[in-house]
């Protein structure tokens, strides 16, 4: 089986907090555990980050506030078939369950969500991303498996073409073949009725 490759950008954590400092020690957290994060100043920035690559979102319930949420929302919906980034929500702390309903509700389109309830233990955290990008890494197998099924059903349709194109070839050279026996017969045979029905001038 071919070992899927890939690029660390692809499994970084983007981390939008943006209240006091969250975001700082949220990515030391993540740094000494060995995950590679990036933290982003906004909303739009997580939006467009997602096209250079990414492994999960941690995003802090205040940043939900955002009115470019919606974009960010349909960059999610306008992935892949093989992608489901996974997305993580820190909740506030003591959140009531209609606070929580509301978030849920703003990626009621969007299936791989995980809320967490701060305050949280550091290795809470790393844990539930951990498995967050181990999901995301068979997501990029599933890929790379897609991208080689396609790339061989492609050969294949154009061996057919080949082998369609040489079979007409072989086939038309056949009946080319043909005629001209054909025609060689008709030719043979209007000889010999001619020179059956020529007079004997010897006699």
């Amino acid at each position: 089986m071919d070992k899927t490759i890939v690029d660390p950008e692809d499994l970084r954590v983007l981390i939008l907090a943006p209240t006091g400092e969250d975001a700082p020690l949220i990515q030391r957290v993540l740094t000494e555990a060995g995950i590679w994060s990036l933290m982003c100043r906004s909303l739009p920035q997580v939006t467009d980050t997602l096209t250079t690559g990414a492994g999960a979102v941690l995003l802090a319930q205040e940043a939900l506030q955002s009115n470019e949420l919606q974009a960010f929302v349909a960059a999610l919906e306008a992935q892949p078939p093989w992608s489901d980034l996974p997305i993580t929500v820190l909740t506030r702390c003591g959140s009531t369950q209609w606070a929580l309903q509301k978030v849920s509700e703003q990626f009621q389109k969007i299936g791989n969500l995980t809320l967490l309830e701060r305050p949280l233990h550091a290795l809470a955290l790393t844990s539930v991303l951990r498995v967050a990008l181990r999901s995301r890494a068979r997501q990029y197998h599933v890929r790379d498996l897609v991208e080689r099924l396609t790339a061989s059903q492609i050969a294949l349709h154009e061996k057919i073409s080949d082998l369609e194109q040489f079979q007409d070839v072989v086939v038309g050279r056949e009946l080319k073949m043909m005629e001209l026996e054909k025609q060689l017969e008709e030719l043979k045979d209007r000889q010999t009725a001619h020179k059956e029905g020529s007079p004997d001038l010897h006699r």
